[in-house]
């Protein structure tokens, strides 16, 4: 009897390793009701989802509300420039679930390689362009006419960025386009990523540019007042398509079901008035018409506000310095220069670099410290009167360096509230 019930049960083993398990069955998910996917028997399953870095506040909410519906299912963001997440994919072979683009361009890029699975492109949200100036505006320009008057123009590659994209229509509709680029006497300065174009505004290199009303525009707009980079006009929606930020999955996506479930997450009710409520613009009328009918997006909130400006006089060691930035090697230098400032300033400073997609750095970047952009942070004050040449100017310390503020801004801050000399 046990002979028999050893070869019945060997048959039986012999049997499932040809056949397999049975298949989970998954390939109806994205038409389930919700109550579908989050049962108990959700599979264990991790997104990843690459996301511009001026999207990050608004993605982790809506990730984080689909991950408390959906149990099982995970979300992982990878933040970076939109065009370096593209380009990542495109020719370093990396292959996310999902791809989030900040206009058509970026995702044009890895359309033209055949890698999106195109029946899943979907609008989530929408941009606008404005003209930005350093905060003094030497050159007056308070319109987009107004840009023949510069010197020198920052605008994002077109070839590589949307804003360059949008912004070059404008221009051109404008008929302002030949103006500022006759052959010879180029006054427009592409660059490689849309915060080179805002650095060389905030450094004074460029009169004005073009930037999307987003990170860092839209956030804390009054705080930005308090900074070297000011919106001085919108630009005629007429002027340009419509920038709609687009998510799409991969062909090559590791779980197909799960990404059309998200995407179909982010195009309701509830993700969408999340993603409004944390700045990214809602949908308008003509956006809205690539939407599921019947959907409806509400107005994004005022921006919260902003402290004011501090001075040195009231900064007592110890200070800390904390720096809030993606932990990604772009910004090893900012890591390095920050965790150096105990060795420079002994016993008076210390620093942290705090990587905020990290889910512990954004609880403490976006929940308590109410920041949406990176920047640094030095007794809980980002904006400080700081002494350039002999003149008192209000600087914040947002952003990479270089753009609003420098390493020579901190430490003068630093040395004036630790008394160092030399």
């Amino acid at each position: 009897m046990k002979r028999a019930l050893l070869w019945f049960a060997i048959i039986v083993a012999m049997a499932l390793a040809v056949v397999g398990c049975p298949p989970k069955q998954t390939e109806n998910i994205v038409n389930d009701p919700p109550a579908a996917v989050a049962g108990k028997d959700a599979p264990a399953e991790t997104l990843n989802v690459y996301i511009p870095c001026g999207l990050t506040v608004p993605l982790r909410e809506t990730m984080a509300k689909f991950e408390e519906t959906h149990p099982g299912a995970k979300l992982e963001g990878t933040y970076d420039n939109a065009i370096t997440n593209a380009l990542t994919i495109k020719e370093k072979g990396e292959r996310p679930d999902l791809f989030i683009s900040p206009g058509a361009r970026e995702m044009e890029i890895l359309e033209e390689q055949g890698l999106i699975d195109e029946s899943t492109k979907t609008a989530i949200g929408f941009f606008e362009l404005v003209v930005v100036t350093p905060k003094d505006n030497p050159k007056n320009i308070r319109s987009l006419e107004d840009m023949t008057k510069a010197d020198v123009v920052s605008l994002p590659d077109p070839e590589r960025n949307s804003i360059g994209v949008y912004g070059r229509q404008a221009l051109e509709k404008a008929k302002l386009w030949d103006t500022l680029m006759p052959k010879g006497d180029e006054r427009i300065v592409l660059t490689e990523f849309p915060i080179n174009a805002y650095e060389m505004i905030a450094s004074g290199k460029a009169d004005t540019a073009l930037m999307f009303r987003n990170c860092p525009m839209k956030t804390y707009p009054e705080k930005l007042q308090q900074g070297s980079v000011v919106i001085v006009a919108d630009v005629d929606e007429k002027l340009y398509d419509e920038p709609l930020c687009y998510i799409a999955m991969l062909k090559d996506a590791p779980h197909p079901a799960l990404a059309k479930e998200f995407i179909a997450f982010l195009a309701g009710n509830e993700a969408q008035k999340l993603l409004a409520e944390n700045g990214l613009d809602a949908l308008n009328e003509r956006a809205q018409e690539l939407l599921p009918a019947g959907i409806k997006n509400p107005t994004a909130p005022a921006a919260e506000p902003t402290p004011g400006v501090a001075t040195v006089e009231g900064l007592k060691p110890p200070i800390k310095v904390e720096a809030y930035y993606p932990g990604n090697p772009d910004h090893q230098y900012l890591r390095e220069l920050v965790e150096g400032l105990a060795k420079k300033y002994p016993g008076k400073v210390e620093g942290e670099f705090i990587d905020f997609t990290s889910d512990e750095g954004y609880v403490r970047w976006h929940d308590e410290r109410k920041m949406s952009c990176g920047g640094l942070v030095i007794n809980g004050k980002q904006t400080f009167l700081v002494d350039r040449k002999g003149t008192l100017t209000e600087v914040t310390f947002m952003m990479g360096e270089g753009g609003e503020w420098t390493r020579e801004d901190l430490f003068w801050v630093l040395d004036q509230a630790t008394g160092k000399t030399g």
